[in-house]
């Protein structure tokens, strides 16, 4: 298995949570003991610095309830933004994520400017907008999404059942770096956060991509996601440093002791390839990377490495 260029093929990229969490049930035995060692694998993932920052807030008229139009008179309007704001507390604490709600309602212009006022001094990570009205909410969100600048904030924009009709729609499909959720599962705003979060992740995540000879940096545009690439040579010169650990004998027994069938791997195969996990974690560790990916074709077929399948699985 080749690891081929990262931009416009696809790479054998392994992300931070399945790297060092792939071995979950590894990690588990390890922390309860089960193979009576401590080992980094159970360890915290990598993770970007920093919290991801997100700023919400809802639009719909300044009064107590609804006349006419929709979503009717019925509509609790102060019940559904007390919902919708426990609804985001309580995932913005699960995500930890960092969420700060305007309470009070964009109903005019001048709410509005204050609020887009608020946002361009804060700089947040992204933006969450909840209609609450068909009627009148539309306004400020087109206005909203079309005066962000060229270098928009990330927005999602939660339309519940009730305050959007598909022509409502249509004018923030144009939108860059926006989504739209129209959906009657007040939970999806759970999503929504996660989205938010996702993208501040990507554009704060580092790639670590052992290929070629020099060391450089590429950001990629539109996620921005960092693509760090070093030489093979300093896997070699990991691989020559780490030596047989009681940590990779464990990994080896845990993995003998859960396959259904051991068809072709010897022991020295297996301890080879969690030798390699610990050489590929070391890597991307000392580069300060997230995740990692590497050209294995070259050094394999060269006979420097086994392959690395194995350890990546």
């Amino acid at each position: 298995m080749v690891a081929r260029d990262a931009v416009s093929r696809c790479p054998l990229h392994v992300s931070r949570r399945r790297f060092l969490k792939g071995m979950g049930a590894s990690a588990l035995a390890l922390q309860t003991g089960l193979l009576n060692m401590a080992s980094a694998v159970a360890g915290e993932a990598p993770k970007p610095k920093g919290q991801c920052r997100i700023m919400a807030a809802f639009t719909h008229p300044d009064v107590k309830e609804y006349w006419l139009g929709w979503p009717g008179k019925a509509y609790d309007i102060a019940g559904h933004q007390k919902l919708y704001t426990e609804t985001m507390q309580k995932a913005a604490e699960a995500q930890g994520v960092d969420l700060q709600i305007q309470q009070e309602t964009i109903h005019d212009d001048k709410a509005l400017a204050g609020w887009q006022q608020e946002i361009a001094a804060a700089k947040p990570d992204g933006v969450l907008f909840v209609c609450m009205s068909l009627n009148s909410g539309w306004k400020y969100i087109n206005k909203f999404l079309d005066e962000r600048g060229e270098q928009p904030v990330p927005t999602v924009v939660f339309t519940p059942m009730g305050t959007s009709f598909t022509g409502h729609l249509q004018h923030s499909r144009k939108a860059k770096r926006a989504f739209v959720g129209a959906t009657q599962d007040v939970g999806w705003l759970a999503t929504a956060i996660r989205m938010l979060k996702t993208v501040y992740q990507m554009a704060n995540t580092r790639i670590c991509v052992v290929r070629g000879n020099k060391v450089h940096d590429q950001k990629l545009d539109t996620i921005g996601t960092t693509l760090h690439w070093v030489p093979h040579e300093h896997f070699y010169k990991a691989h020559e440093a780490v030596k047989e650990s009681d940590e990779m004998r464990e990994m080896v027994k845990w993995d003998k002791a859960h396959a259904k069938k051991i068809v072709e791997p010897t022991d020295d195969d297996l301890l080879a390839a969690a030798k390699n996990y610990v050489v590929c974690r070391k890597v991307m560790q000392d580069e300060n990377c997230h995740g990692y990916s590497m050209d294995c074709l070259g050094p394999v077929g060269q006979r420097k490495m086994q392959p690395p399948c194995l350890a990546l699985s």
